[in-house]
Formats: C-alpha cells, structure tokens, sequence
C-alpha cells in the first residue's frame, strides 16, 4: 500500500490543530471563529516557525514581503511546486491579506540552525555577492526585502537555484539575479548554510 506523504502530513495537521482550542471545524470545514492567519498555519505553523523545509519560515519576516507574496501568487507573478500556494491563496480574501502578514511578522524571529557547514566561506560568498546590501539590513533597504537569515536552508538553496533557472521570477530588484547567475552550487549551498544558521 502506497502512502502519500502530502495528503499524510496536511491530514495529520488537520488532526492537530482541530483538538486546539479556537480551531473549530464544521462540515468538513474551518469554522466561523477561523481567524484568517490560521489556514496558512496548516503548513507554516500558527508561530510562523515551520518545522519542515518546504515551508518557509514566515515568523518575524517583513510584513511588506510577506503582503507582496500573497499578491504575487494569487495574481499569477509566483507559483510554486504543485500550485499549493495559488490554490490557498484564492481562498484568503483581500482584506484578510493584511491581517496575516501582521500576524506572522510579529512573531518571534525563528532561532539560527547550525549545519555544521563552515560560516566563514558561506559569508564571504554571500558578501561577495553583494547580497548582503539589501538582505541584512531588509528593513532599511524596503519592506518588501525579505530577512533571509535564520530560514530553513533547504528552502533557500531551494529559492537561489529557482532564480538562477528562470523559475523565480517575482522580485522588484531586477539586479538581483546578475550575481546569483554565477553562483555554482556549491556556492549555493555554502550561502544557504550560513544564513540558516545565522541570528537575524
């Protein structure tokens, strides 16, 4: 018998958060007391601090960003893997857009993950980059940059190989992908390895 570890995981969730209190679910569905922010913690937890890579971590990230990335997928500028995302967001409606990102920008900050990988070569990468202009120091660059520091790694090498290959377009920093481009892999994996675990 096969196990399908999507349907698995968002049933297990479903499960979870359905015996927590404010979670009230009625015919097969969220219940009226659903505050919009508690559908997206499905995936990427009601604090914002995902526990698996595929999600990003949205806790403490800029309110701004995290508003233009709804926009973007529900609008058609970004997808993702399978179309999880534009399926969601089709559902959250365009008052409820700012509420969430709120929600999610005040939590705490997720904690740094060490990999083991070394920080020294995976920080002179990335400030060679130039990265570092607009990503360390987000919220004085723009709200809608987002602190890429203490995320999974995984979703970062993720991220950087998607814009090196076409497959992420959605940025309003056209300059971002020139350094990006010539990355190796690598390189890729050293940059993400440091900033997860990075304290922002």
């Amino acid at each position: 018998m096969h196990v399908y570890p999507l349907v698995s995981n968002v049933c297990i969730s479903i499960a979870i958060f359905s015996l927590i209190p404010g979670y009230a679910f009625a015919d097969g569905g969220f219940g009226e007391d659903e505050q919009p922010w508690e559908r997206c913690a499905l995936c990427h937890a009601l604090d914002g601090n995902s526990h698996m890579a595929k999600f990003p971590k949205l806790a403490g990230q800029q309110q701004g960003y995290l508003e233009k990335q709804i926009h973007a997928f529900r609008d058609g500028g970004r997808t993702n893997d399978g179309g999880q995302m534009v399926s969601i967001v089709t559902e959250i409606r365009s008052e409820d857009i700012r509420p969430i990102a709120a929600w999610f920008a005040r939590q705490r900050h997720p904690e740094p993950i060490d990999h083991g990988a070394s920080m020294d070569e995976g920080r002179e990468i990335f400030n060679a980059s130039g990265c570092q202009t607009c990503h360390v120091l987000a919220a004085t660059v723009s709200d809608v940059v987002p602190l890429l520091k203490a995320q999974h790694r995984d979703y970062l090498t993720k991220q950087i190989l998607d814009f090196q290959q076409g497959q992420r377009l959605h940025t309003s920093i056209s300059s971002t992908s020139d350094p990006i481009a010539l990355l190796r892999r690598t390189e890729v994996e050293a940059i993400a390895s440091y900033l997860a675990g990075s304290s922002r």
